[in-house]
């Protein structure tokens, strides 16, 4: 994978991940869990989605996917790492929830 970056996230906390994709994308990108305790806030354009972790420690696993390209978010409430290919995903600092 092309980006990777790693937020720590505590179970009091959250954080905003962001795509600059490489051109147009096909489709509004789409936010899912693949798996763990998180919640996910995915904006209206999809450009963004609020990562809200949950009340266990544990990796919780989102996709983020466009028709052309796909890139996958791994959350840890330790330590969270997001990669991505031409999506350029970015994570803010934690906040409280």
């Amino acid at each position: 994978m092309a980006n990777q970056i790693s937020v720590t996230l505590d179970t009091t906390q959250k954080t905003t991940v962001r795509t600059a994709p490489n051109g147009a994308l096909a489709a509004i990108l789409a936010w899912a869990i693949v798996s763990g305790d998180v919640t996910i806030q995915p904006s209206a354009d999809g450009t963004t989605c609020d990562v809200i972790s949950g009340s266990t420690d544990g990796t919780a696993v989102i996709s983020v996917t466009d028709t052309r390209i796909s890139g996958e978010v791994d959350v840890t409430q330790t330590v969270a790492v997001v990669n991505a290919t031409d999506l350029g995903l970015t994570a803010d600092a934690p906040v409280a929830k």
